[in-house]
């Protein structure tokens, strides 16, 4: 993710879209609009310094992935190198910090058969549980 998409993404995040940030921020649609598609590098500090400022993080968030790698402690370099290679434990990190994908979710099944598995459902599978009726009004 480039630094114009991750200022997208924020931007998304925090309820706007391009239109009602640019109204937020004071800044122009097509002065913003411009720097999002023609890169960030090219804007004046002080229209990077509104964007900042109106996104609630520092300057130093934006700087290019390359360069942010010198922030990272070794303790948390090893912690990302750790998640990377156990796959395995991965679900369960993420259930521990709360970051997990919101968008699915995994249910684990077993069946008389010995089918048992493991199906994901999507938000729209999950509301559609639960409209089914609470089965001790039956």
């Amino acid at each position: 993710m480039n630094r114009e998409e991750y200022i997208k993404y924020l931007i998304a995040k925090n309820n706007f879209n391009i239109k009602s940030f640019s109204n937020h921020i004071n800044m122009p649609y097509s002065t913003l609009r411009s720097i999002l598609e023609n890169g960030i590098g090219g804007a004046s500090i002080d229209n990077v310094l509104k964007i900042c400022n109106g996104l609630n993080i520092s300057i130093e968030t934006l700087k290019p992935i390359n360069e942010l790698k010198d922030f990272l402690t070794i303790k948390e370099k090893t912690v990302i190198s750790a998640y990377r290679k156990r796959t395995d434990m991965q679900p369960a990190v993420d259930k521990l910090l709360g970051i997990e994908d919101p968008e699915t979710i995994k249910i684990r099944y077993a069946a008389r058969n010995g089918n048992s598995g493991e199906h994901e459902l999507t938000k729209e599978e999950i509301e559609k549980f639960n409209e089914l009726p609470d089965m001790t009004d039956i």
